[in-house]
């Protein structure tokens, strides 16, 4: 089996090179996202649209949607936000909720923010709102589109839009990924989304830990675990005495690394122990090969996979499993939606793995509806 990597919200990490940033106060890639505080949200809810995060319970998908908004409530989804400008078009809308329904059971969440207005004058204060100003008031309180989650930024913001509509991914680790201009750059959104949605989460990090630590805490997103571990004690010992601070900060990295090597351990050992968690215990094998390639953890993987593989009953269902996590780097980030060369192959890809199993699951369904989809988009 392969040991490139998976899903987002439930699964493992694709490491592509990390694409250009649009100046404008962007944090760089690799780089802990900034706080969504003092973005105010046009809905209490959660979404206002189908958000969802991929969970595997008796063999099934689960939809589960973000508790709240913002961070921490994201961590464990990928994120793409949209900043707009006070002209953007229906275009960019439309691409969000393209891009949120395309990848709906991949745990996307997808944000629009827009400029917050002002605040209005007190009336006791000498001065009381125009008939322009509450157009503007009410303008504000309409979300751009009823699918996405809305949100509005004070220009002091990091989050605060920029001349021209942009897109920031964000990895489910509350991470970076980059951004680029929606319109001139699409391409370059794509591919950063498809990082952003091939990503394993891990545990959080409270803070960004400097740049002398970047490389680290990249490798740390990146799912390149045990190199961010290695990279991370090397920093400690050589910045002692010259940096102590971030000293400090790379020694709390390579302990967050123990903590989620700790977590992924436990999670192989509860899934291998469920009856209908094929694919659960498929990604955390496949997150575990990736990230600590040489580690107990590893062996202990390994030793999973095969005991599924031994077993009769679980055997094909493990297989499939293996397969769906093995091809899903290869899914492009607007499949089954839009038709293209790189969605057929995928598409020729599910279809020889529903085709292979012979037993019906909601796995295997769920192929079979995703390959549907697509055959319609090719036909529009």
């Amino acid at each position: 089996m392969s040991k490139r990597l998976l899903p987002a919200a439930l699964f493992g990490t694709l490491c592509l090179p990390v694409l250009g940033v649009p100046q404008g106060g962007v944090p760089a890639p690799g780089s802990v996202a900034p706080s969504f505080e003092g973005v105010t949200w046009h809905a209490a809810d959660a979404a206002h649209g189908t958000v969802v995060q991929q969970a595997v319970s008796g063999g099934g998908l689960q939809i589960q949607k973000p508790q709240g908004n913002g961070y921490p409530a994201w961590y464990g989804f990928p994120v793409l936000v949209l900043t707009l400008p006070d002209n953007a078009g229906a275009d960019v809308i439309a691409f969000g909720e393209l891009a949120q329904r395309a990848n709906e059971d991949r745990g996307l969440v997808v944000v629009t923010i827009t400029k917050a207005a002002p605040p209005t004058p007190e009336p006791d204060s000498g001065g009381a709102p125009s008939d322009a100003q509450r157009g503007e008031d009410e303008a504000a309180d309409t979300p751009p589109s009823s699918q996405l989650v809305a949100g509005r930024a004070l220009e002091s913001s990091p989050w605060c839009p920029d001349a021209a509509p942009r897109a920031i991914v964000l990895g489910p680790t509350g991470e970076v990924i980059g951004a680029a201009y929606v319109r001139a750059d699409r391409d370059e959104v794509l591919e950063l989304l498809a990082v952003a949605l091939n990503r394993y989460p891990a545990a959080p990090l409270e803070e960004d830990l400097g740049e002398p630590v970047r490389e680290a805490q990249s490798k740390y997103f990146a799912g390149d675990w045990e190199a961010a571990r290695k990279l991370a004690n090397k920093l400690a010992k050589s910045l002692s005495r010259s940096n102590p601070e971030a000293a400090q900060a790379a020694l709390r990295l390579a302990a967050k690394v123990d903590e989620h090597e700790r977590a992924l351990r436990a999670g192989i050992i509860d899934a291998n122990r469920e009856m209908y968690s094929s694919v659960k215990l498929a990604a955390l094998v496949a997150a575990t090969r990736r990230g600590f390639p040489r580690s107990a953890a590893a062996s202990e993987a390994e030793a999973a996979a095969a005991l599924q593989l031994k077993d009769m009953g679980r055997e094909t269902a493990y297989r499939v499993a293996e397969e769906w996590v093995e091809i899903l780097p290869s899914r492009p980030a607007l499949f089954p939606d839009v038709a293209d060369a790189r969605g057929k192959k995928y598409a020729k890809a599910l279809e020889a793995l529903t085709k292979r199993a012979n037993l019906s699951s909601d796995l295997t369904r769920h192929a079979q509806s995703l390959v549907l989809r697509y055959e319609l988009a090719a036909r529009r």
